[in-house]
């Protein structure tokens, strides 16, 4: 992770394939909704390289929201996101293979002059690159090992990528409670078993 005045990026590896993760970049709202600080509000895609977006940025405090239109241009090897408005110009992915899959980069440009103008623009700096980063690895690290599993896929696609941030901690929460009231359970079980053989 990096970044000066202008511009910040992360890079991290990933198991799979060059293709694989260009296929997977190109499904931008799949990639934004991965963000843990990202709460899309809206999206709709206008055409297959326009979209328009409508989210709550949680990486500051307060949160900020963003309504604009997103332009996606094929470049080498990856992708780069235009924003029409607010302080960050473009996204840029590019996806290089790698001897054990490939790595992804992600670099973000931002309109400083618009920074020196109004510096409370400053409270709309998105400051979730390093977490979105990480959440992707995680995300396609978990894709490569269970996306097989079709319950898995279903979830992760249909129920998981759609809910807010904050649910997707509470659903994670709530499961693990589940199972260790389950295992609890089996474990009271076997106690009484081995007691009353």
């Amino acid at each position: 992770m990096g970044d000066t005045t202008n511009k910040a990026w992360a890079e991290f590896k990933t198991p799979l394939s060059q293709d694989a993760l260009l296929l997977f970049c190109h499904d931008v709202e799949q990639l934004f909704r991965i963000n843990p600080y990202l709460e899309v509000i809206k999206w709709k895609k206008i055409q297959p390289h326009k979209h328009y977006i409508d989210v709550l940025n949680h990486s500051q405090n307060p949160g900020f929201s963003l309504q604009t239109t997103l332009y996606v241009t094929d470049i080498a090897n990856g992708i780069k996101l235009h924003y029409a408005k607010g302080i960050k110009s473009d996204t840029t992915i590019v996806a290089s293979a790698t001897v054990e899959g490939s790595k992804l980069v992600i670099t973000e440009n931002y309109n400083t002059h618009q920074i020196d103008s109004d510096a409370n623009l400053l409270a709309t700096v998105d400051k979730s690159l390093k977490q979105w980063a990480e959440e992707i690895q995680a995300y396609l690290i978990n894709w490569n090992r269970w996306s097989w599993f079709l319950p898995w896929r279903y979830y992760k696609q249909r129920i998981w990528l759609p809910m807010k941030p904050s649910a997707r901690r509470i659903a994670y929460m709530l499961i693990w409670i589940s199972f260790i009231e389950i295992a609890l359970i089996g474990l009271g079980v076997i106690v009484y078993l081995l007691d009353y053989r």
